[in-house]
């Protein structure tokens, strides 16, 4: 909207504003700030030439803001949000807002006229410190100098971590003379290729498919922490840096640590608390371990206070000439105190507790004298109270707390914008903008003369455009520009001529430079967060806010792209393979050897007996990982008698056509049905859309565009959509479902549980309240009279969505016309409930929602049969769960309870047997006596589950001893500790369903699975285990489930009938032959692969671990190798290869070679090309019968490029051509049969040509 800026300056308030701000360094403006009026005067007043900080009082304020801003100044880059940590702990785990803070540091030292978007709460949240940011940042242009060694250590140091592939923020990559980074300075991941010592290239690349994406002429290294350990060696040390804030670096913080650590074990042991104790001095341990190792761990800035002193925040980057503007003061001072509060309520009791070590002072810096917690018993008894003596002073203890922010602030230029002012706490000192308010008796401002600006608020219309065109004539009357702001033109447009007035202002539609025009309604496609009124300079500005009740949503810059998903068929030393020729073996690595002078990597399979097979990697696309039905081990093929592995393949081939008609013949039908195409989005579904109160993250946008798309194709759909629980897949089923509703189709939603099914019922209710959709609820908790009444209306079509139990399977539900199912938590349904309710209808749309698929669904949709979208994010402020494993201990869950108790939280203890519950609930109570301790188990009468149920989630109950009933039920934000008993007789996916019943809360969680002996659990248990400990992040639900495919195998596909067969030949290979009986059931001819001739030549054919380190990446590329079928093919893997590996060497130039060799030998008819000791030989189809003619026509081709020395060493024979390659380098060998080749198709008999593709 540059144009209302630009009308806005021509008014003589603004203009007058714009001198005073220019002729003294304070300025002050009353007037009403709460609308968007504030970042445009902030956008009016900005003077281009300086750096300016504006502070908002609230984070949630902060992202509207700053969309405000960027929507306003024609040049958004200059704007840089620096947002809070969600949490005190966050540990940098929110990978975004690290992002946006560090790039806001470094605009400040970079850019002369940034702007920076803060709130008092993280200006006062420690930041990158300005010693680590002189060293660690890093401008790298094309043409410069710098040694590749010099530029990893750069990357370690500024807190880089190495892995093999780039896939997230702070990470770093070396392969050869290439460095892959990925810079907060940047939105994509950088790419520099090095030539020697000369930066070469600098190129963007795609995290997805990491491939490059551009090129660039420079780019910026900066520090990927906040947090940062290493010392360069060139960081400030004398105490005028320290005194100025520049945040150094105490070489001693082991000492403090270790002090701090000793101090609070002796005090926990006097409380009585010596479980607490040890387990404290064993996590300060092992993160002292890693911290002084320079590895950096989630949870590492807490030790911030000991390392940093005094601790480094964003002031210490700001320019001398910076502007700071102050929004609402009062507020400020509020957001800077709820700051101090969280500390006190949530921080200090885990200190209190020993569940953190005590910082030598609070982990952020203060921000006003006299506020905050340097004087409360938490700091009390020598643990940093005020009363330092002057011995310590002289030690730099009392440094500890220096200048407050806000005295350090307002030493700058200022810029406030207040509603009022109100009376000094204390006296101003000289050159204060404004001192601590008391919340009353508005007096005289503090700055002189302060400026005023009459702004008032407008009122909401919500939808009524009668009542808004009534205020239109009065805002006429008094000659006002009406301005509408909306991110929907087209939808007001159509809103304002839904009522025609004979006087109704012209309505006029403008770009975002053009001026307002007076007596008219101008809509700008901008919107704005909140509208206002200036009476004074006749302008109204209304935003979809007041129009329609629609949320603000700006969109938050997120790093793009998220890390490819890895098949579950990659292997690992010690799988179980299946090769297609020879059986199930073991997988024991990957060997190069060398004969009769060819060197290639084999993969190794161990058979039967300890026989061994040697496999190429260029066959490797004829080996798969072996999945069983159950995740058993099967018998290993004997490579001696191969007879027995061939009859079962044949076997389980014939099995796989017969058995595909009960299930695969339902996919099949489904793929070929007409279905239904829904309708594009109507006003009303984006309305409804808007009015969504969160700001939906990029997968979450991606996963409903998806299904959209699905559902307005012809084509049934049939979608998985995968994220943990919290991460928005219930509003994508809210959308779908109300889709599926403005078309007048009906919706059924299954899910496992009643409790489940009534929380359902109530957000769809709630959402869509405003729209007449009959929403109901389906189950055997109600009444006969009630479950009549609901089939009646799902037969009649007086219901339009149904979310129901299992009760919606029953043989009386029948829909009139139903469009859209949806299955919630998939994986506690059987594969033929699922597939009863599809065949009510083939054309229904299915949308599948879980958090841990079942490895059947997870297999469906990795092979195709199934599309899937992943929503990975979490909201903000949630941190992952804290996991311990570890045998029972009835001192660690006594711990465990009265820990969660004391913080006024509740407890989940999971024991899955109803026989013995009440045993367990009583040894509970003689743990903790003091504890209130319900049971809940799926035994119980309906009736009295939900109670207790209902009751725990309002408090009633300090631990509900239950089954897994709670695996799927209300949510409880106040239940943060979870014990589970006997863990390891569950599944991985509800193991990870119930850890995900805490954590719902900005609170730390904290999940204890016992276990039994380990020498008493089995393989797939410890696997479990294992994986359940090592998938702790938030939004690894499905990984988890990728695990769980490996261990516990594809579930019952098509029924028991089948579980021999498919055990027999491997999972993978039976889906072969299952999507082989698809393509018949549709009639299409089955997908021919090009079957290339073998090409055994003596040379050095390989990857070496010197350009492509990771063996995991080199199997990758050799099963992309395998799958060659064109020239095309080979120059896409080249150049794959040159982008992200840098110059082959000679031995991967020769097997893209022989790729071209063999491509070319399948278009002359050659059926295979040998070698011995001395010649190789080429072998074609049949005789080729070459007349003397026509050989001299051939050899006068290859003379183009071959010399006559080289060609002396072919001979031709009827059928095939010998080379003697002992006279020839590798390197000519090649060339000469690629050229031969080449060439050789033109001279083949008639009879033998055909097109590429005939075998």
């Amino acid at each position: 909207m540059h144009g209302l800026i630009r009308w806005l300056r021509e008014s003589e308030r603004v203009q007058s504003l714009q001198r005073s701000l220019k002729a003294r360094a304070k300025l002050q403006v009353q007037g009403g700030f709460s609308s968007s009026w504030a970042a445009i005067l902030a956008a009016i007043l900005y003077d281009r030439q300086h750096p300016t900080l504006i502070l908002v009082p609230s984070a949630e304020r902060l992202p509207n803001f700053v969309a405000d801003l960027e929507t306003l100044i024609a040049q958004p880059d200059r704007i840089y949000p620096f947002p809070p940590h969600p949490a005190l702990l966050s540990g940098d785990t929110d990978l975004a807002v690290t992002r946006d803070r560090i790039a806001a540091v470094d605009a400040l030292h970079r850019k002369r006229n940034a702007i920076v978007v803060a709130t008092p709460t993280a200006i006062c949240q420690p930041t990158v410190s300005l010693s680590v940011y002189e060293q660690s940042a890093l401008l790298v242009k094309v043409g410069a100098t710098i040694e590749r060694d010099d530029l990893v250590a750069h990357l370690v140091s500024g807190g880089y971590e190495r892995v093999p592939q780039v896939e997230a923020p702070g990470q770093f990559a070396v392969r050869g003379d290439i460095v892959d980074f990925f810079s907060p300075a940047h939105d994509q991941p950088i790419r520099i290729e090095l030539f020697g010592d000369e930066v070469e290239s600098i190129r963007p690349f795609d995290i997805e498919t990491q491939r490059s994406t551009g090129q660039w002429r420079e780019c910026v290294i900066l520090p990927a922490r906040e947090f940062i350990l290493r010392d360069t060696g060139h960081g400030a040390q004398d105490k005028t840096e320290r005194g100025a804030g520049r945040g150094t670096r105490d070489g001693d913080f082991e000492g403090r640590i270790r002090e701090m650590l000793e101090r609070e074990v002796e005090r926990l042991q006097k409380d009585g608390k010596p479980e607490q104790a040890r387990l404290l001095r064993q996590q300060v341990e092992h993160d002292l371990e890693r911290l002084l190792d320079g590895r950096y761990f989630d949870g590492c800035d807490w030790y911030f206070p000991f390392v940093y002193d005094p601790l480094p925040t964003p002031v210490d980057h700001l320019p001398a000439d910076t502007l700071v503007v102050w929004l609402e003061p009062n507020d400020l001072d509020a957001d800077a105190v709820a700051l101090e509060e969280r500390w006190q309520k949530i921080v200090a009791e885990l200190i209190e507790s020993g569940d953190l070590l005590r910082p030598p002072k609070p982990p952020f810096v203060e921000w006003d004298t006299g506020q905050g917690t340097r004087d409360t018993e938490a700091w009390d008894e020598g643990r940093g109270t005020r009363d330092e003596t002057e011995e310590d002073m002289e030690k730099g203890e009392g440094e500890a707390f220096a200048e407050p922010i806000k005295s350090r602030l307002q030493k700058f230029r200022s810029l406030v914008f207040t509603s009022e002012i109100r009376e000094q706490m204390s006296t101003r000192r000289e050159g204060e903008a404004f001192a601590e308010p008391i919340k009353s008796q508005p007096i005289q401002s503090p700055v002189p003369n302060p400026q005023s600006l009459t702004c008032h608020r407008i009122e909401a219309f919500l939808s009524d455009v009668r009542r808004f065109l009534a205020r239109v004539d009065e805002w006429r009357q008094r000659h006002c520009a009406i301005v509408i702001a909306t991110r929907y033109p087209e939808r007001v447009s159509d809103w304002l001529r839904d009522v025609p007035l004979a006087d109704m202002p012209p309505v006029v539609r403008l770009n975002a430079d053009d001026l307002p025009i007076a007596d008219r309604i101008n809509i700008f496609p901008t919107p704005l967060r909140a509208g206002f009124f200036l009476p004074d300079e006749r302008l109204v500005v209304v935003t979809d806010s007041e129009l329609f009740n629609a949320p603000y949503k700006p969109r938050r810059k997120r790093w793009k792209g998220t890390a490819a998903v890895k098949s579950p068929s990659d292997l690992r030393e010690g799988d179980y393979v299946v090769h297609i020729h020879h059986g199930i073996g073991i997988y024991r690595g990957v060997v190069r050897q060398e004969v009769l002078g060819k060197e290639s990597d084999y993969l190794v399979i161990e058979y039967a007996e300890g026989e061994r097979l040697y496999v190429p990697v260029h066959q490797i696309d004829r080996v798969r990982k072996y999945i069983a039905v159950d995740g058993g081990e099967p018998p290993l093929s004997s490579l001696s008698n191969n007879k027995r592995w061939l009859r079962l393949r044949q076997k389980a081939k014939e099995n796989a056509e017969q058995v595909a008609k009960e299930l695969l013949e339902l996919y099949a039908r489904r793929q070929v049905a007409d279905g239904f195409a829904f309708s594009p989005d109507t006003p009303w579904q984006r309305e409804m859309e808007d009015a969504f109160p969160f700001v939906e993250t990029e997968d979450q946008i991606r996963a409903i565009e998806e299904v959209k798309a699905d559902m307005e194709s012809p084509k049934p759909m049939n979608r998985l959509v995968c994220g943990d629980v919290g991460f928005g897949k219930t509003e994508i089923a809210i959308r779908a479902a109300f889709k599926a509703v403005m078309d007048g189709k009906q919706v059924a939603m299954l899910v496992p549980t009643t409790v489940l099914a009534l929380q359902h019922y109530q957000t769809f209710t709630q959402r869509l309240a405003p729209y007449p959709v009959k929403i109901t609820m389906l189950s055997r908790l109600q009444s006969p009279k009630e479950q009549k009444e609901v089939v009646n209306g799902l037969r009649a079509g007086a219901i339009d969505i149904v979310i129901g139990t299992h009760r919606l399977l029953s043989d009386d539900v029948r829909f009139k016309d139903l469009g859209l199912l949806i299955i919630d938590e998939e994986q506690r349904f059987g594969v033929r409930q699922k597939e009863r309710l599809k065949r009510l209808q083939v054309g229904v749309d299915v949308l599948i929602l879980t958090a841990t698929p079942i490895p059947r669904t997870l297999h469906m949709a990795l092979g195709g049969l199934l599309d899937m979208s992943l929503v990975n994010t979490p909201p903000e402020g949630r941190r992952p769960v804290r996991t311990y494993l570890s045998l029972y201990d009835p001192d660690l869950v006594r711990f465990a309870i009265r820990r969660e108790l004391e913080r006024g939280g509740q407890v989940f203890y999971v024991f899955n047997r109803v026989q013995g519950i009440e045993h367990v609930a009583e040894k509970v109570k003689q743990l903790v006596p003091e504890a209130k301790v319900a049971i809940a188990h799926g035994q119980m009468p309906e009736e009295e589950l939900e109670r207790v149920m209902l009751e725990f989630a309002e408090g009633k109950w300090d631990v509900l001893v239950c089954t897994t009933i709670i695996e799927n039920g209300l949510d409880v934000p106040n239940a943060n500790t979870l014990i589970v008993e006997h863990c390891e007789r569950f599944g991985l996916a509800q193991l990870y369903q119930l850890r995900g019943r805490v954590g719902r809360s900005e609170r730390q969680a904290y999940a204890y699975f016992f276990h039994d002996h380990p020498k008493r659990l089995s393989e797939t248990a410890r696997k479990r285990l294992e994986a359940i400990r090592e998938f702790t992040d938030l939004g690894s639900g499905f990984r988890l489930a990728l695990r769980d495919l490996e261990i516990r195998g594809a579930g019952n596909l098509l029924g028991v009938e089948q579980h021999g067969f498919i055990n027999e030949v491997g999972f993978d290979l039976y889906m072969d032959m299952l999507s082989e009986a698809v393509h018949k059931l549709q009639g299409e001819p089955l997908p021919q692969k090009v079957e290339l001739p073998e090409a055994d030549l003596p040379v050095k054919a390989f990857i070496p671990e010197t350009y492509v380190e990771d063996l995991e990446q080199r199997l990758y590329l050799y099963r992309k190798m395998a799958g060659v079928q064109s020239e095309e093919d080979i120059a896409q893997i080249e150049a794959e290869l040159r982008d992200r590996y840098g110059e082959p060497p000679q031995p991967v130039r020769n097997i893209l070679s022989i790729l071209r060799i063999r491509v070319r030998a399948h278009q002359a008819k050659v059926i295979a090309i040998t070698h011995d000791r001395r010649t190789v030989t080429v072998r074609c189809a049949m005789n080729l019968n070459l007349s003397d003619a026509g050989l001299r026509r051939l050899y006068a081709r290859l003379r183009k490029t071959q010399s006559p020395s080289v060609l002396h060493c072919v001979r031709y024979e009827r059928d095939r051509f010998l080379i003697d390659w002992t006279e020839l380098s590798p390197t000519q060998l090649l060339r000469l049969l690629e050229d031969l080749l080449l060439a050789l198709p033109a001279f083949l008999p008639q009879e033998l040509e055909a097109p590429l593709g005939a075998s």
